[in-house]
């Protein structure tokens, strides 16, 4: 990835709304919080896509032009009872009899394009972006609204870590 591309990108875009586009929350239904002596919370997320809106608006200066760019990223978070076998490994699903807690949330982030066109982004800085800038700044919005979910419905709230950008999205990894 060419890294000048990418620093374009940073310069001309700014975080508007990170805003939950779609939730499911499902509990077990034979949970109850003084049964559960032992969970983990198994945490995933992918990146959607990106999306370009041009739009024309009327303000008291006259006609106003914007460019947006709308990205998507979904999350998956399980609190999950651990059973006789123990903790499986992080490439292996766990038991769905033992899923305590499924919360699965979209979030959209839009940003505003400023001083250039978005076809002027280089497709390949478009994907880095997407997968190291986006996650980092729905993070805090999806930490917190997982939690509150999940002790609003008096299930012990999941452990979710700070964000940390994978080692092969790092400007130094080999």
């Amino acid at each position: 990835m060419n890294k000048e591309k990418f620093d374009f990108i940073l310069g001309h875009v700014a975080l508007q709304h990170v805003i939950p586009s779609r939730i499911n929350f499902q509990l077990a239904e034979n949970f109850d919080v003084r049964m559960l002596t032992q969970a983990y919370s198994r945490v995933n997320w992918t990146g959607g896509g990106i999306s370009i809106a041009e739009l024309e608006f009327e303000t008291p200066d006259g006609l106003t032009h914007q460019n947006l760019m709308r990205c998507t990223v979904s999350t998956r978070t399980r609190i999950v009872r651990v059973g006789d076998a123990g903790i499986p490994p992080d490439d292996q699903e766990p038991d769905d009899a033992d899923v305590v807690m499924d919360a699965q949330i979209d979030f959209r982030l839009e940003y505003a394009v400023i001083d250039c066109h978005p076809k002027e982004f280089d497709e390949q800085a478009l994907n880095e972006f997407l997968g190291k800038n986006v996650p980092f700044q729905m993070w805090p919005y999806y930490r917190e609204l997982v939690q509150n979910l999940a002790i609003r419905a008096n299930v012990p709230p999941p452990q979710i870590p700070p964000f940390r950008v994978p080692k092969t999205h790092q400007a130094n990894s080999k």
